[in-house]
């Protein structure tokens, strides 16, 4: 999805953006990769899932779950995820800019 984002001219820019895209998908990650046990936990558990519950219920009750099991984990992935960006970043957006030149072409 990173390729979605906008082709910004100035590189600072352009390398901030990515880093709080980073960051951004390191908490998604761990928010979707949630979602394959938290039916199953049941009232059993504060947070689980609760047959008939209406949308607002099921994503407040997701949202303890999250919170209580796992933000903290993906907290600091999404947080090496934008230093690794900002390490390393600049260099390697050079490179893909390097391969994206020479890649292109015209027609006509």
């Amino acid at each position: 999805t990173a390729g979605w984002l906008p082709h910004l001219t100035s590189k600072r820019a352009e390398l901030v953006l990515l880093t709080v895209f980073a960051f951004g998908w390191g908490l998604l990650f761990g928010a979707i990769l949630n979602l394959y046990y938290w039916p199953f936990l049941g009232s059993s558990v504060a947070g689980g899932w609760q047959e008939g519950s209406s949308v607002g219920q099921a994503l407040a009750r997701y949202g303890a779950y999250y919170l209580t099991t796992s933000f903290a984990w993906d907290l600091v992935r999404a947080v090496g995820n934008a230093l690794l960006i900002l390490a390393i970043g600049h260099p390697v957006l050079k490179a893909l800019g390097r391969f994206r030149d020479q890649m292109q072409f015209e027609v006509g």
